[in-house]
């Protein structure tokens, strides 16, 4: 098990730093209509939460599926060896179990879509307030820009958490 969970994570480290340096090339080469159209916000925290996922949930969601398929398939070879008429019940729960995934799916899709709509423009009044913080401080606008991060911050967590 130590020897999977080193060989798992050497893979997944390896794999996130190339999808960094791909994902940097790519924003880096893109047109500056990209930029036009993104706020920074919404590229920050897409770079953000790909990465920290790669980085934390990655290797345990690796560890335990690996464990699980194994076992799973451990299972069924010696239930099927003893009992070959329930080699029909798991082919049936592998059937069912596609279908769910295949129906589960698009809200699953929808939902990160929504997360990362809603959390963006909390990364781009962060941004904003960061370079502007003289001039925000200048003429009190601290405040105005306050209420606004808190709205957005109370946004996305409804998305993230439901109503």
């Amino acid at each position: 098990m130590f020897l999977r969970a080193i060989v798992i994570f050497k893979i997944i480290l390896t794999s996130g730093t190339n999808m960094h340096a791909v994902m940097t090339e790519k924003v880096l080469r893109t047109n500056i209509v990209f930029f036009d159209s993104n706020p920074i916000g919404r590229i920050i925290n897409r770079f953000a939460k790909d990465m920290g996922i790669f980085d934390l949930v990655m290797p345990m969601m690796a560890t335990f599926v690996s464990l699980g398929l194994f076992r799973s398939a451990t299972v069924i070879i010696v239930v099927s060896i003893v009992n070959p008429w329930l080699a029909i019940a798991a082919l049936f729960t592998v059937v069912v179990s596609g279908y769910m995934w295949k129906m589960a799916i698009n809200p699953m899709i929808e939902s990160q879509r929504l997360d990362t709509i809603y959390r963006g423009p909390v990364h781009t009044t962060f941004a904003m307030v960061v370079n502007g913080l003289i001039t925000l401080r200048a003429y009190k606008k601290i405040d105005f820009f306050k209420i606004d991060f808190d709205n957005n911050l109370e946004k996305g967590a409804n998305v993230t958490f439901g109503n």
